[in-house]
């Protein structure tokens, strides 16, 4: 059989690397060759694909020069250059099966329409199916239009991957998706990358100070993120309770926004700036406690990680996030009130227990090596490969 996993986006974040670990464990079954079609603008996802399979015979690289861009909706549903060009070139490489990555339904959407149009079975990896009303909170008509023809595009693969029950839920609910169309493999951070460091060993290395660290690392997207919910709470306050600090570790479409935002106000004292880092062990390590105040989410990687290092996450109170979190730690999403709340709750004693809990959760069962595996038995299954 052969594989391709198709992608046209520029950021790499917790989705990228799930893709990462998708590719990995489909390459532990014999037979199957596999080809991943990559945009050449997407540094860090070229150099972790290069460092992940430079060596594989099975994994071929196929960098190109699509880019998920504005307008690309509208190419998806109408005869265009682009489209006829990403057909062609999957074409070209003759797959059995295309994965297309999707962070939602509404990325790669181009590559997805190209892609049906191939003779190739078609399955969406997609982390997440919330409609534009949902992720916006907007019931205007071009909202109406966007999730109308979004919904269409819900029909055209033949299957679907995702990582958590609340996306195959939404999947059912939202776009009428049928369950044998859907195939839930949970998604977890691989251990082998993470270490256990001392709080002041991290500190150090990531010249941080001594004080109560709130750390937000994520793609920074304010629809999405909430980045702006947080920062209009700290200019509210005066700050976070008991001169707490704000770490923001990351990069997106909003990061200059964001950056004048805090200029503009003068949270400097308030807030710190982080560029995307690798060393996600020593991140974690250095935090009294991760922040996430999404308006909508999967199942985010880096709070499964911070789970295992046994450091309180506190999150808005949506999707995957509600069924891996005690209630004392989410809080109602959209107002910065409501994390500062919990902050204060979660700052005067997080219970032992709890954090334990969390850490043999994810050794038992939310982690990369048993998700290589579901994924390895579910290729075996498309492919028709007996063991």
């Amino acid at each position: 059989m052969r594989l391709l996993f198709y992608t046209d986006v520029e950021v790499f974040g917790g989705h990228e690397v799930a893709v990462l670990d998708t590719i990995e464990g489909s390459a532990m079954v014999p037979g199957v060759s596999i080809g991943v079609a990559y945009c050449k603008r997407n540094k860090l996802l070229a150099g972790n694909l290069q460092a992940r399979f430079r060596a594989s015979r099975m994994v071929e690289m196929l960098p190109h020069d699509y880019v998920h861009e504005k307008g690309d909706l509208i190419r998806a549903f109408v005869p265009c250059d682009k489209r006829r060009a990403i057909t062609g070139f999957i074409s070209k490489w003759r797959p059995d099966v295309v994965i297309v990555c999707q962070g939602h339904i509404g990325v790669s959407i181009c590559g997805l329409a190209a892609a049906v149009r191939t003779i190739a079975h078609v399955i969406s990896y997609i982390p997440m199916a919330h409609t534009l009303r949902e992720m916006t909170g907007k019931r205007n008509l071009t909202v109406h239009i966007v999730d109308a023809l979004l919904s269409r595009a819900y029909k055209w693969p033949e299957s679907y991957v995702t990582s958590n029950d609340c996306a195959a839920d939404q999947l059912k609910r939202n776009h009428g998706v049928g369950g044998d169309r859907i195939h839930v493999i949970e998604y977890g951070p691989d251990l082998a990358q993470l270490k256990q460091v001392s709080r002041s060993a991290a500190r150090a290395e990531l010249g941080l100070g001594e004080e109560y660290l709130v750390g937000m690392i994520s793609r920074i997207e304010f629809r999405q993120k909430g980045h702006d919910i947080v920062l209009d709470a700290i200019k509210r306050h005066g700050g976070l309770p008991g001169n707490a600090r704000l770490l923001i570790v990351g990069d997106g479409p909003d990061a200059q926004r964001m950056k004048w935002y805090i200029e503009k106000n003068r949270l400097d004292g308030f807030v710190k700036v982080m560029p995307y880092c690798s060393d996600i062990s020593a991140l974690c390590c250095a935090l009294d406690v991760l922040l996430m105040p999404s308006r909508y989410e999967g199942v985010p990687i880096v709070m499964l990680q911070a789970m295992y290092f046994g450091i309180p996450v506190m999150a808005a109170d949506v999707d995957g996030i509600k069924s891996l979190l005690p209630e004392e730690w989410r809080f109602a999403p959209g107002f910065g009130d409501y994390f500062m709340k919990a902050l204060e709750r979660v700052r005067n004693g997080v219970k032992p227990e709890l954090l334990e809990r969390n850490k043999q959760y994810i050794i038992r069962t939310l982690n990369a090596a048993r998700y290589k595996e579901r994924v390895r038995e579910f290729v075996f299954r498309i492919s028709g490969i007996t063991e």
